[in-house]
C-alpha cells in the first residue's frame, strides 16, 4: 500500500463524556494551503485558527461548550470557524498544538 502512514489522528476525551472524540487530517500529511488561511482574508489569529482547525476535521462527537446546559446539544457538521469556536478548549488546543509542530517541522 503506498501513500502516507498515519494520515487521520483520532483523539478520545474519556474526560469529557462518553464517546467523545475527534479525528482529523494528520497536519504533518495536509497540503500547505490548509494550514494556513488565505493572506486577504483579513482574519484575526484566533478566526485563523478556527478556520484551519475546520480545513482538518473529518469526524467528531462533541457537545457545544457554550451551551450552560446539563444536556448541551451536539456539534454537528459541516465543520466551520463557527462550529470550532463552540468545541471544548482542550480539544481546540490539542488540535493546534499538531498543527504547530507541522509548521515548525522535525527537529
Amino acid at each position: 500500500m503506498s501513500g502516507y502512514a498515519n494520515r487521520i489522528i483520532r483523539i478520545e476525551y474519556p474526560d469529557l463524556g462518553d464517546k467523545v472524540f475527534v479525528e482529523y487530517r494528520n497536519p504533518r500529511t495536509a497540503p500547505s494551503a490548509d494550514l494556513s488561511p488565505d493572506d486577504n482574508n483579513n482574519l484575526t489569529q484566533r478566526q485563523s485558527s478556527f478556520l484551519v482547525i475546520s480545513r482538518l476535521l473529518r469526524s467528531w462527537c462533541v457537545y457545544d461548550a457554550t451551551v450552560d446546559d446539563d444536556d448541551p446539544p451536539e456539534l454537528t457538521g459541516p465543520a466551520t470557524p463557527e462550529m470550532v469556536s463552540k468545541m471544548p478548549f482542550v480539544i481546540v488546543n490539542d488540535i493546534l498544538g499538531a498543527v504547530a509542530a507541522a509548521l515548525q517541522g522535525p527537529r
